[in-house]
């Protein structure tokens, strides 16, 4: 039996609201592959510092996806496998520096600073895995997992095993890749990987949407209301409807004035789902 047959996806990525006003692009990578034995997806979290880190997340998402694609079995077979990928990964990222160019190092520290949360099923192994390095948000069968924060809000990052940083110096294993879950396919009921603007999504769950009188609602509803999975756009429009400002005209004034209410979600927000496929339930995107 194919995945597909079992699991359905959803997913969806946008600018935060702070980055809205201050001009800047969604500094979060998403990539995702599926073919009937594997389901691959990864969310990398650019520095908001870092110059082009929109670039370098979008690249690095592909690139792991990638190595996971071609190499299955050579990352799943050990313990060592997680540490096989990291190096292989690293040298990805170098080389596509390399190609930028000649002083590499600086297009490390401008295009790849990023956290990284990785979710891999396959139905030969009968295994769900997610990983990661840095900060970011996972659920499994409802099980919320905040994946930070870190001291001085300044997560660890991949790229820093090549770079001279007292973090890979003082404390190298969180630049290790951690395998967060393992789970048999089985057991699986719905999973999440997200960025960390996830952790503020969950926490304005009982605040009303901009504009509206309907509440954001828990994070739940994201692998429960069948709409996510129906329609491809509606988790990515949810979260737009969140992070979105409301102005409307105030009546109560006078003479009247204009009401602003801010987007609930500064930072670029990018999830990733997959549930197990169930009769169809009727919802609603509010």
């Amino acid at each position: 039996m194919k995945l597909s047959d079992v699991f359905e996806i959803a997913s969806g990525t946008i600018t935060g609201f702070d980055h809205v006003i201050s001009s800047k692009n969604n500094q979060d990578g998403l990539a995702i592959y599926a073919d009937d034995d594997q389901l691959i997806a990864a969310v990398c979290d650019g520095c908001s510092g870092s110059k082009k880190a929109e670039v370098g997340s979008n690249i690095a998402a592909r690139l792991i996806v990638n190595l996971l694609r071609d190499n299955h079995s050579l990352y799943y077979e050990d313990a060592r496998a997680l540490e096989r990928l990291k190096d292989d990964f690293l040298i990805g990222l170098c080389n596509v520096a390399k190609e930028l160019d000649t002083n590499y190092r600086q297009v490390l520290i401008e295009y790849f600073q990023f956290t990284t949360v990785v979710m891999v099923l396959n139905r030969i192994q009968n295994k769900l895995w997610i990983f990661s390095i840095g900060d970011g948000a996972i659920a499994v069968n409802g099980e919320f997992v905040d994946l930070g924060p870190f001291p001085d809000n300044a997560p660890p990052y991949v790229v820093y095993n090549m770079l001279d940083t007292s973090l890979a110096q003082d404390n190298p294993e969180l630049l290790d890749f951690r395998l967060n879950y393992e789970l048999e396919l089985d057991e699986l009921q719905s999973a999440m990987i997200g960025s960390d603007g996830v952790i503020d999504l969950v926490n304005i769950s009982e605040h009303k949407m901009p504009g509206k009188q309907t509440l954001v609602g828990p994070l739940s509803q994201f692998w429960e209301n069948d709409l996510f999975f129906r329609n491809r756009d509606a988790l990515r429009r949810k979260l737009v409807l969140t992070s979105r400002e409301s102005i409307k005209l105030d009546r109560s004034t006078t003479p009247f004035g204009l009401r602003k209410e801010p987007g609930l979600l500064p930072d670029d927000t990018t999830m990733f789902i997959i549930r197990r496929k169930k009769p169809s339930e009727e919802g609603e995107v509010t």
